[in-house]
């Protein structure tokens, strides 16, 4: 028997529960990776997850050396920082010369310099945003909730990105399918380890829902600032702080 909160399951509730943050979330991620997407833009997008990715895993991978949930969750396989960086060295950012190559999606001539000034916008070690708790076990499973979903939906991204990255360039996309034929059953493993969790300790579903928004809400952030730096006019703050309001 899993964990659920009154008759739907905790995994099913978290995701009602989150709808309009995470649509929200989808409503800026569109129009910049699908309608609007060059190597340019999906490149900054790589350095700005990174940034979200060091506010975490680090901790995450430390405490998982101990951590039963975490080792229940197979956290290892789940690490992605690595596979982030090889990525943006395959896609040429992290070394000089072929940075700004779009492969004939590029910027209007003569941004090039605005679009390294956007590049070191996402370059920094320090974000400025509120860093997502990972003191208690519901903190880190609401997060995870949203960082292990994120991966579903890289398969749809990447068959976007290769359009318009040559085949050679294609193995600088791990990062949108890191577990390759493991993606299924690692995103089942967690939500049953999930639903498991809160048939325990249903006292603590408040707290993975509050962590789970706190999470989309820092994502929105990153995501809000790309679209300001390629596209000023899709950012919107009133539109992107109406979604965090929600």
């Amino acid at each position: 028997m899993t964990g659920e909160v009154g008759s739907v399951r905790a995994s099913e509730r978290l995701k009602e529960d989150t709808r309009s943050i995470h649509q929200g979330l989808e409503s800026l991620v569109g129009p910049l990776l699908f309608r609007n997407l060059t190597l340019n833009v999906y490149v900054n997008y790589l350095k700005a997850v990174r940034q979200l990715y060091r506010l975490w895993e680090p901790t995450l991978t430390r405490i998982g050396q101990s951590d039963e949930l975490l080792k229940s969750l197979e956290y290892d396989k789940r690490v992605k920082l690595g596979i982030i960086e090889e990525d943006l060295r395959d896609l040429g950012s992290l070394e000089s010369g072929s940075r700004d190559a779009c492969y004939g999606l590029c910027l209007p001539e003569g941004k090039s310099s605005k679009n390294d000034e956007i590049g070191r916008i996402f370059e920094e070690e320090i974000l400025e945003t509120r860093v997502p708790s990972l003191e208690s076990s519901a903190h880190r499973l609401g997060l995870l909730y949203v960082v292990e979903g994120s991966v579903q939906g890289g398969a749809v991204i990447a068959k976007r990105v290769k359009q318009i990255l040559p085949e050679t360039l294609w193995q600088g996309l791990r990062f949108l399918q890191p577990y390759g034929n493991e993606s299924e059953r690692l995103w089942n493993l967690f939500k049953d380890v999930l639903n498991s969790y809160h048939r325990d300790s249903p006292e603590d579903y408040s707290t993975i829902v509050a962590a789970a928004r706190e999470t989309f809400a820092v994502f929105l952030f990153q995501v809000r600032r790309i679209a300001a730096a390629h596209r000023p006019s899709l950012s919107g703050k009133e539109s992107c702080d109406s979604i965090l309001e929600s």
